[in-house]
């Protein structure tokens, strides 16, 4: 897997005061909006979500222990996925932002063959090493090891240290569980990866189970039930879906021949 370093950390993202602290919990940003390769980002389609992501990549590479780097304790280097783990972000931030970035030189690959160098609080990376060594935490005091070889608190966003992909499959296999038309998983898993839906495993499944509640759910056996990647696909989980109610059962009346008592035809009929 590829590594990358924030370009020219020590020169841009440090100050006197920031190398006097071994483990930041802020990061200094140019204010400056002159740049050529601002205006290449701003001018993008995606622009915001570009520059929101490397906002949040600054607050990981200030918090790893050689910092500027983007790779984890444990020598992994970040991906979308475990930067979107990390920050709360959308997975699909990243994998616009990272060949965006790279183009306009803010950040840059850890060629083969260097050494993400120094201990506690080092800045930037050295060459010659044979491998990547170093690694990030998750800032001040929570993401240090403990006396007894055990992960300290604020290793992972969960506290637990594991590894972002079992939290995936974890948070895959909650919704999978769920969803009541269970057809092409792997591709719904490739499209719960691509879009950084572990993120939002709690609200999709809350979506969900609001949906089975209403009528064109329930109807002809779940015939009209999306697949899972096309409910993934168009973002469905922010719908509001309205259970059935009324007494209706899911079935439908026509408004010139009324409808169950108390029935409201501008308001309960299903299309």
């Amino acid at each position: 897997m590829k590594a990358y370093c924030v370009k020219n950390w020590e020169r841009h993202f440090e100050n006197s005061r920031s190398k006097t602290v071994a483990k930041l919990s802020w990061v200094p940003i140019p204010n400056s909006h002159d740049s050529e390769g601002f205006a290449t980002i701003m001018a993008h389609g995606d622009g915001a979500e570009i520059f929101t992501a490397w906002i949040l990549i600054l607050q990981v590479a200030s918090r790893c222990q050689v910092r500027g780097s983007l790779v984890r304790e444990n020598g992994r280097p970040y991906d979308a996925a475990s930067l979107a783990l990390r920050t709360r972000g959308n997975a699909q931030w990243f994998e616009k932002a990272m060949p965006v970035l790279l183009e306009v030189g803010w950040i840059e690959e850890i060629a083969s063959g260097c050494q993400v160098g120094g201990g506690e609080g080092a800045v930037g990376y050295q060459a010659g090493g044979s491998a990547l060594s170093g690694g990030c935490q998750s800032g001040d005091e929570e993401g240090k090891k403990e006396g007894n070889g055990k992960e300290g608190k604020g290793t992972e966003p969960n506290g637990t240290g594991a590894d972002a992909r079992v939290v995936e499959a974890e948070a895959f296999a909650k919704f999978w569980s769920c969803y009541p038309r269970k057809e092409a998983k792997g591709k719904a898993r490739e499209v719960w990866r691509k879009l950084g839906c572990t993120l939002m495993v709690e609200r999709i499944i809350a979506t969900v189970e609001g949906y089975k509640l209403t009528a064109q759910w329930k109807r002809d056996g779940g015939q009209f039930i999306p697949h899972p990647t096309t409910f993934l696909n168009q973002g469905r989980w922010e719908d509001e879906p309205k259970p059935t109610g009324g007494g209706n059962d899911g079935k439908t009346f026509r408004v010139a021949g009324g409808g169950p008592k108390g029935w409201n035809p501008l308001i309960d009929a299903t299309v």
